[in-house]
């Protein structure tokens, strides 16, 4: 086991460098067992050459001249065995040390879940070795799993990842995208781990708080900071200028070990110097129980949760593992009738870390193809900046887990709003077929938002439901609502007063301050007011919330007497707010005396290009609508780098276009081509979901390009009345006089919403962008190298706020 141990271990901190050269700044977390023990139970079927550099990447080669010598010489009938082929007794070792560290990670346990398990998937018609078979059973209790890659190639990667996410407990969904099983695929070898454990004593609920996380010098970003005061193991490398802490889980058989810089210098993360530093033989002397002093700490640390995806193989290949990914591959031990190589090696890993402790899982895919010391004062160890960290199964000293925390990751606000976008534009556009569509999905949630803080019951969670709260709140964790008394009826879970909608509206205040922040280059703000009925009393507590969250300022009008006036009141604040893109908001007859409430969220943004347009390139061209119909467009031109990725299984490429200080982007999403009279748009419509697009989107999965990017020049104008889609998509009752519960605003159950008003604008030209938008809600009493990239056909668009990845616009233009 201690030969594995070390062998992962210096493999962990190969492979974590690999990941950094193209994740600078970005967070990075794999399960380096998992990786290991896939690739190992594929070199258990190499020969030569093959088996040589997966040996040397995996550092199996450690102690094999030692071992070699001990090799009884070969009868002069048999060739001579390369030292670090599979059948070589070195080699026997490796895999024996594979198998007593899976039996020891898989004993069974009462007080926390620790399990790993491998997998062979075989195409029915590809014949293994017998030998080859028993081996990996017997080192790795691997069962080869027939299943049909040649026809079924979809359904057989499905079934693969039922059994991943069955392995993880339903942590590792996915692991294989739909593209990645193909009917070439002979051959999937996978490994999945699992663990979740309590600290062996675990902060307390109440201490945590919102604390900045220093991303830099002068960057941060707000993170839920758990304390608790006690004494720790500690290392403090002066010269180094680090220290870390080890965090012991129940039993102490796995421990977290931290290690954070000492401050943040400049612009960087602060982690630069450890990281060039970091060696498996440095990372082993600092672990050691002998070198670490018990000290007394105050110790601050985030609550955080990270999921990240890799392919491995351009990592592997540049690691050294270069003949197992050609044909030149030699796989000989797993078959002799094919030639068969490694194409892809995929691994997927989450952790999630808490007051209560951790819960961590990993899964890999090797997929093959057919070649064609305590004193009185007490340490303060804040970790409120970027650190890397590592989980050890400590009798074996193995590395399950590691990682690099440096990012915060999307707040679980952006995630529901973005849900909303995609849900609301698919709604959208079965009313507007052919037609362009331009909305701001922020604006909507954001009005919705104020009504659902008044909301109640059933009202509640529909709207929750449909603004994907539900997820918001489950995520930021429900379990630590206090039970309620007996005197008191039990919240329900997305009533407005319980904590995890509580975390919606506070996380509505924190994207609302960061959109209205001061900045001198570009210009991006939101406001919000409530225009209530005079004579109508709505509950003090609503209208403090509303002015908390929400800075809606409550005005008391008289809709009774004046409804009017009151209308062009509030279009003329709208106006105000979006620099008078937005007119009319309210048309004339919407306003009666029956209102006694109007919310209103007013948005707007003016931003430059990071790269201009000239406007001497602009000339007219050919928009296509269909594939026989043509329109005259104003199509700017420019040639530069930018970030773009080209899907081609479903035929569409994206490109990220940035605004000045790259806080905004905006992407356009464009078929590589049309068919027939329609827009070319259909697939992408129809496969559409956020998952995708936050995927496609991520930095990681763009490629920097030089493009020859053809943008037509547009003005979109949409008004909207969003009833009828809202009520499709589950906001019922809320519309429904007789069923609306709105007593979180007022002690009469006679309110429900009579309308919801949408009217958004775009303008993109040579400079840059210009967009603006407003909602009212209206409530009553009951009664590639270089490519081109032309967007001279329909495309998808939208604009992001990149910090919070919320996506503030979203658009279709397909009719100039």
């Amino acid at each position: 086991m201690e030969v594995i141990s070390t062998s992962v271990g210096k493999f962990t901190i190969d492979l974590f460098n690999k990941l950094n050269e193209t994740n600078k700044g970005k967070n990075i977390f794999f399960s380096p067992w998992s990786i290991s023990a896939a690739l190992a139970l594929t070199y258990l079927g190499a020969k030569g050459t093959t088996a040589t550099e997966m040996a040397e990447v995996l550092h199996f080669t450690l102690g094999a001249a030692a071992e070699a010598s001990s090799v009884a010489r070969p009868s002069r009938g048999r060739p001579k065995r390369r030292k670090l082929d599979p059948e070589n007794k070195k080699a026997a070792d490796i895999h024996s040390g594979f198998k007593k560290l899976l039996t020891a990670i898989n004993k069974p346990r009462s007080t926390y879940s620790l399990k790993s398990a491998n997998r062979i998937y075989v195409e029915k018609n590809f014949l293994l070795l017998p030998t080859y078979i028993q081996l990996s059973k017997n080192y790795y209790k691997a069962e080869p799993q027939k299943v049909n890659f040649r026809t079924a190639p979809e359904q057989s990667g499905k079934e693969i990842n039922t059994w991943v996410e069955k392995q993880t407990e339903g942590k590792i969904k996915n692991l294989l995208g739909p593209q990645d099983v193909t009917n070439s695929t002979t051959l999937i070898l996978i490994n999945a781990i699992y663990f979740k454990a309590e600290w062996e004593v675990k902060f307390k609920a109440e201490d945590t708080e919102l604390q900045p996380f220093r991303l830099s010098k002068n960057k941060t970003k707000p993170v839920k900071m758990m304390y608790m005061r006690k004494i720790f193991p500690v290392l403090i490398m002066e010269t180094m200028n680090f220290k870390m802490i080890e965090l012991p889980y129940v039993k102490r058989e796995l421990s977290m070990f931290i290690l954070l810089p000492d401050d943040i210098k400049d612009n960087t993360t602060g982690l630069e110097q450890l990281e060039k530093e970091l060696t498996y033989e440095k990372l082993s002397e600092w672990a050691d129980s002998k070198k670490m002093t018990e000290i007394l700490v105050d110790l601050y640390l985030p609550k955080f949760k990270m999921e990240e995806r890799y392919d491995l193989s351009d990592n592997l290949i540049r690691m050294g593992m270069r003949s197992a990914f050609g044909s030149n591959a030699d796989f000989s031990g797993m078959t002799e009738r094919d030639k068969v190589m490694i194409s892809k090696v995929f691994h997927k890993s989450f952790v999630a870390v808490d007051e209560k402790g951790t819960e961590a899982a990993a899964a890999t895919a090797v997929i093959i193809e057919l070649t064609s010391a305590y004193v009185s004062h007490a340490l303060k160890f804040r970790v409120d900046h970027p650190f890397c960290f590592f989980i050890r199964h400590n009798k074996s000293k193995s590395i399950l887990f590691f990682g690099r925390f440096c990012c915060v990751p999307m707040e679980p606000l952006s995630v529901s709003t973005n849900r909303f976008t995609l849900d609301l534009y698919k709604r959208l556009n079965e009313t507007s077929k052919g037609q362009n569509i331009f909305f701001s999905p922020w604006s909507i949630a954001t009005a919705l938002s104020m009504v659902y803080l008044g909301a109640k019951g059933d009202t509640a969670t529909q709207m929750a439901e449909v603004l994907h709260f539900n997820q918001t709140a489950r995520e930021e964790g429900s379990s630590e609502t206090t039970r309620p008394s007996s005197a008191r009826p039990k919240k329900r879970k997305m009533d407005p007063e319980h904590e995890g909608a509580e975390n919606i509206h506070s996380g509505f205040k924190k994207l609302l301050s960061d959109i209205n922040k001061r900045r001198n280059t570009f210009l991006l703000k939101s406001a919000n007011r409530l225009y209530e009925e005079k004579t109508y009393r709505l509950l003090p507590e609503f209208l403090q919330l509303i002015t908390r969250y929400y800075n809606a300022k409550p005005q008391a009008v008289n809709f009774k007497r004046a409804a009017e006036q009151v209308r062009a009141q509030i279009n003329s604040w709208v106006e105000n707010q979006t620099e008078r893109k937005i007119q009319s908001l309210l048309p004339a007859g919407s306003l009666h005396s029956r209102t006694v409430m109007v919310l209103v969220n007013a948005i707007y943004f003016k931003g430059t290009w990071e790269k201009k347009f000239l406007e001497k390139n602009t000339s007219e061209m050919p928009f296509r609508i269909s594939k026989t119909k043509t329109k005259p467009v104003q199509m700017m031109f420019l040639k530069d780098k930018f970030f773009i990725l080209h899907e081609a299984t479903m035929k569409f490429r994206i490109i990220e276009l940035p605004y000045v200080e790259n806080e905004l982007s905006m992407f356009v999403l464009l078929p590589d081509d049309i068919s027939d009279n329609a827009t070319g748009l259909e697939m992408v419509e129809r496969e559409l979901t956020y998952e995708k697009l936050a995927e496609w989107t991520k930095s990681s999965n763009m490629m920097k390009a030089d493009v020859d990017l053809y943008l037509p020049k547009l003005k979109v104008e949409e008004n909207y009345d969003l009833k009828s889609p809202l009520s499709s998509m589950g906001i019922q009752n809320a519309f429904d006089p007789r069923q609306a519960d709105f007593t979180g605003m007022s002690v009469k159950k006679d309110l429900f919403i009579s309308q919801v008003i949408h009217k958004a604008f775009v303008e993109v030209n040579e400079e840059g962008t210009e967009a603006a938008a407003a909602t009212g809600v209206l409530m009553m009493r009951s009664r590639v190298p270089t490519m081109t990239f032309k967007a001279d056909h329909p495309f998808l668009f939208f604009i992001r706020h990149n910090k919070s990845q919320t996506i503030l616009f979203f658009g279709r233009f397909c009719s100039p």
